[in-house]
């Protein structure tokens, strides 16, 4: 999983979501919009916003939500939205 977090709000995003989601996938956190890439092949992922890349943590999700007890899970966006 990624691991963001930008003004005090963490959130998860599980690669098993992002496998099946259209690339970037696009979320709002703190208010902010923020894309996430994931290339599937390497498992590897990031996080963009309009200033460029947003730290992250590539991680198992047991060890960031112990530094993250709060986080938030991206489940996917609802179809039609």
């Amino acid at each position: 999983m990624l691991g963001v977090e930008l003004d005090g709000v963490a959130r998860a995003y599980p690669f098993s979501v992002l496998k099946k989601a259209e690339p970037p996938v696009r979320d709002t956190l703190a208010g902010k919009k923020i894309e996430v890439h994931f290339d599937p092949e390497s498992e590897e992922a990031y996080a963009t916003g309009p200033e460029g890349r947003i730290e992250g943590t590539v991680s198992y999700w047991f060890a960031w939500r112990s530094f993250h007890p709060d986080t938030q899970i991206y489940k996917g966006k609802e179809k039609g939205r």
